[in-house]
């Protein structure tokens, strides 16, 4: 799948100070690059009432995207859970 990099994801990327949560985001993106469906990666899950919108769980960390008509995924945010669905996907719906 093309995976195309939003702003705010990449902000949400450069506030990680741990390196193994570094490294376990590296592995999401690879694994998106990688797969043909969705169905490949486990812990992700719609967003309800949004379509097209999505949400991949790294423990307390979450990483938002929507998946395009064209099969590829714009990752849109990345943060702590508890700021995450303030934010999340209602800002870029």
């Amino acid at each position: 799948m093309i995976v195309i990099f939003e702003d705010s994801f990449e902000n949400g990327l450069s506030k990680i100070k741990d390196p193994a949560l570094a490294k376990r985001v590296v592995n999401a993106i690879e694994k998106f690059k990688s797969t043909n469906t969705l169905r490949d990666i486990s812990g992700i899950k719609a967003m309800q009432g949004y379509t097209g919108f999505y949400r991949l769980r790294m423990g307390d960390y979450r990483i938002g995207f929507s998946l395009e008509a064209d099969g590829s995924i714009i990752l849109l945010k990345f943060g702590h859970r508890g700021e995450f669905y303030k934010y999340f996907p209602k800002n870029y719906a």
